[in-house]
This record gives C-alpha cells, sequence and structure tokens, in this order.
C-alpha cells in the first residue's frame, strides 16, 4: 500500500515470536525453558529480558498464565474430566495438575469447575 513502510522485525521480536508459538503449539506438553533456549541459540537470562519488557512478565510466567487460562476454559465449557484436562496441559498426572491449579487460583479444579 502507498506510504505504508516495510518493517523489519528485530531479532527480539522474531525470537518472542517463536516463544509465544511454541508455548500455544506444545500446551499439551511440559514445557521446558532450556529447550526452547536451546534450540532458539540463546541464554535464559536474554530470553527473560524480552519477556519482562515485552510482556512484562517473565517467560516461567508467561507459561504459568497460558495453562491456566486453558485449564479455566476447558474447566467451564467442556465436559472434559479433570484427568483429561490435565493430561491435555501436559501435566504428569492429575494430582500435579490439582496442586498446580490450586496454588494460583486458591480453589481446587473442581470446586472452580462447580462455581
Amino acid at each position: 500500500r502507498k506510504g505504508e513502510e516495510t518493517r523489519i522485525k528485530t531479532n527480539s521480536e522474531i525470537y518472542l515470536d517463536f516463544f509465544k508459538n511454541y508455548v500455544e503449539s506444545n500446551m499439551h506438553l511440559p514445557i521446558k525453558i532450556n529447550e526452547i533456549t536451546a534450540f532458539l541459540g540463546v541464554s535464559q537470562q536474554y530470553l527473560y529480558k524480552i519477556c519482562k519488557t515485552r510482556l512484562s512478565v517473565s517467560p516461567k510466567r508467561y507459561i504459568v498464565d497460558r495453562k491456566l487460562f486453558y485449564a479455566k476454559k476447558l474447566l467451564k465449557e467442556s465436559a472434559m474430566s479433570i484427568t483429561e484436562i490435565a493430561n491435555s496441559l501436559g501435566f504428569e498426572d492429575v494430582l500435579t495438575f490439582s496442586k498446580f491449579f490450586s496454588s494460583h487460583e486458591k480453589k481446587s479444579p473442581q470446586r472452580f469447575r462447580n462455581t
């Protein structure tokens, strides 16, 4: 379009886009930050800096927030069992998921679903 400049993405934008897409695409797995940084060829400190600057949260917090978002969505909008939800979000078992959910939401997945 006329008057529109082509903008080249910076490396940090490319890394951040990859990180966010990776998290979304691998929600069903346990996501390890060191595997992402190894793939990108950047340090964990660099990814942390990018996330804090552009997302205002650490990479770990971003992953937690996305898993919680999907957990709450599935608990409210699906008929999946809590075990199925735990498995679909990469948790090794329902107890680990329940502890994770309860520690962040201050109520169990079952109680959240029923409220």
